[in-house]
């Protein structure tokens, strides 16, 4: 079966030619003395550009690192950071970024490179963030949740899905592509879930009955698992061509689950398990690693991003390695949280 994306040379030499794995080298970034606990985004990326958005647990305090120091970018207001609802992502510049957070149960906000932050009067679920734009999923009560884009200079924001449903129902998580391309998983009353694709204008379904609340968008290439005659199979729409979906995957065996598939724009990987154990497929057939493979966690059992790909050999709890590959070799970590991302 033809495919629009096939795995890179790079990725495939992951597999063909291999070094001896490297130990990383960690940069400690806050005190051990301070008495104070740190924490990253659960769902969402905590870094981009070399810069990381953190809370501080213990004054409620989001902070920015800069990659030299770190800076207070939003003191404590009484409500407590949600980190399953924090993001930092590429700002409109090379170098700047836009961070958006959670406080309490009703506000959401958002600010550009360390800027005054600006309040989001409602409460958010999901965000995503791509040269400088700013998507968020948000609680509207009666209607369910619903898709928006947010202005980050003054938290105004407008409406991007129009389908209703039940309140804790709607759009569940939002991807965007750009600034005038985003995908979001809408669900009503149960699994399994529709994608809707906006184009800048329009909200259009493009897929429907997938399997997962999460999908992957990046490029315009949008890429997400479906059962097909009781299989599940990945499949790839690619906007910038048609709105049309191609299968990428042959899965035979119907005990295997294909878990989160995730593109780059340019390459495609999918977590393939059973009882039987578990692996990384590439787009082309490529296995990998060679060697134990567990899920970081259940949002991002693994990770890849131009190119490189992010793993780890163990269950979280369990004593675990994280392997990094950048394409010519791996890199080895036991931190108790690692995460790539531009």
């Amino acid at each position: 079966m033809p495919n629009r994306i096939s795995a890179a040379i790079t990725l495939a030499l992951l597999v063909t030619v291999r070094t001896e794995a490297v130990t990383l080298t960690a940069q400690q970034i806050t005190p051990s003395n301070d008495g104070l606990n740190q924490d990253l985004a659960d769902r969402m990326s905590s870094t981009s550009g070399g810069k990381i958005l953190f809370v501080r647990t213990n004054n409620d305090t989001v902070y920015l690192y800069d990659g030299t120091t770190e800076q207070s970018w939003h003191p404590s207001t009484g409500k407590a950071v949600r980190t399953s609802a924090m993001m930092l992502g590429p700002g409109s510049s090379a170098g700047t970024v836009v961070g958006a957070w959670r406080r309490g149960d009703g506000e959401a906000w958002v600010s550009v490179n360390g800027g005054a932050p600006q309040l989001v009067d409602k409460n958010p679920e999901h965000f995503s963030i791509r040269d400088g734009c700013v998507f968020m999923v948000l609680q509207t009560g009666a209607t369910g949740n619903h898709a928006f884009k947010v202005n980050p200079s003054d938290g105004s924001f407008i409406q991007l899905s129009s389908v209703n449903a039940p309140a804790n129902n709607g759009v569940f998580r939002v991807f965007a592509s750009g600034c005038n391309q985003a995908v979001w998983s809408w669900l009503n009353g149960g699994s399994p879930t529709d994608l809707y694709y906006w184009n800048g204008t329009t909200a259009i379904l493009i897929a429907s009955d997938i399997n997962e609340l999460n999908a992957s968008f990046a490029g315009g290439k949008l890429v997400y698992p479906k059962k097909v005659s009781g299989i599940e199979q990945v499949f790839l729409i690619d906007t910038n061509v048609s709105l049309s979906p191609v299968q990428l995957s042959a899965e035979t065996d119907a005990t295997k689950i294909l878990a989160r598939p995730q593109t780059d724009g340019r390459h495609v990987a999918w977590y393939r398990y059973n009882n039987g154990g578990a692996e990384i497929v590439l787009n082309g057939g490529i296995v990998f690693p060679i060697g134990p493979l567990a899920k970081i966690d259940n949002e991002w059992p693994y990770q890849l991003d131009r190119g490189q790909l992010l793993w780890t050999n163990a269950a979280s709890g369990s004593p675990r390695t994280f392997f990094y590959d950048d394409g010519t070799q791996t890199f080895t970590r036991r931190p108790p949280r690692f995460r790539i991302a531009t």
